[in-house]
């Protein structure tokens, strides 16, 4: 089942996206997941919700043999806001980008080559109207794509190297420009 729910409305998931990103410094994984309303408009409006992280704290910086050691975890948060730096852990955007809180994502089973599970439970905001407004059921079953691992350099050597401090095995094909922002790509093969 690929669906993503809030409160009573059901939503088909039509992109579901995990990606590891390195920095200079820095290792951490992002998802993104986007769907659309069946029927098109509730209430007259369009609703295309996106739920997001840019950084999931609970695993950033921590090393993995193989990238699908992520399985079969679960990571959990009430507060909406990283201790350490105070930025975001997860957002979701419907008509605006407001916060997701009390919130447990479960990486599930491999569903066949890079996909997986997620259940994704949590509570969110959306400001509608009265029925639809604060602290609302969020909730997504669906399949994820891991997309890759990103990296700052062209160089495949050097970002190879880098690479291999974070996820130490699995295979990987290197892609010199990938995504809007064109960023050197690890893909898994």
């Amino acid at each position: 089942m690929n669906e993503l729910r809030i409160k009573d409305l059901n939503f088909a998931v039509s992109e579901a996206v995990l990606l590891a990103r390195i920095s200079a410094d820095e290792f951490y994984w992002s998802i993104s997941i986007d769907a659309k309303y069946p029927e098109g408009r509730i209430r007259g409006e369009v609703w295309e919700p996106k739920v997001y992280s840019e950084n999931l704290f609970p695993l950033a910086g921590k090393a993995l043999d193989h990238w699908r050691d992520i399985l079969g975890r679960t990571i959990e948060w009430d507060d909406c806001y990283d201790l350490k730096t105070g930025d975001p852990i997860a957002s979701v955007c419907v008509f605006e980008h407001l916060d997701i809180y009390k919130s447990k994502l479960t990486f599930g089973e491999a569903t066949g080559g890079d996909s997986f599970k997620v259940d994704w439970r949590a509570r969110c905001d959306v400001y509608f109207d009265d029925d639809y407004g604060e602290d609302l059921e969020l909730s997504i079953q669906t399949e994820v794509k891991f997309a890759g691992v990103e990296v700052p350099f062209q160089d495949e050597v050097k970002s190879q190297a880098l690479l291999r401090q974070y996820i130490r095995g699995g295979n990987f094909t290197f892609d010199q420009a990938h995504g809007k922002y064109d960023k050197p790509i690890f893909r898994p093969v």
